[in-house]
């Protein structure tokens, strides 16, 4: 007998991938792989400290990061949305 499972939904490499990308984007900045990922996800939102953070490791200006961040908050509210959970 062997134990084996068959889901029933498949997982892209992309997945895989992107974890990856996150772990080792994660690990450069100084930041948890999980704030990485809810903030690509739009779950979480870039503070100044991690503005700040993201200028260090990329060279984009904090400002950029903030007003990025503003442009989708407020995006949200006239859409009458709310942040992904």
């Amino acid at each position: 007998m062997t134990n084996e499972y068959f889901p029933d939904y498949a997982i892209p490499p992309g997945d895989t991938l992107q974890e990856s990308i996150n772990c080792l984007f994660a690990d450069r900045c100084g930041l948890e792989p999980e704030i990485i990922d809810g903030i690509i996800s739009g779950r979480i939102p870039i503070t100044k400290d991690i503005a700040d953070t993201l200028e260090k490791c990329l060279d984009v200006p904090a400002r950029l990061w903030m007003n990025l961040e503003k442009n989708y908050g407020e995006t949200l509210i006239r859409l009458g949305e709310s942040r992904p959970t």
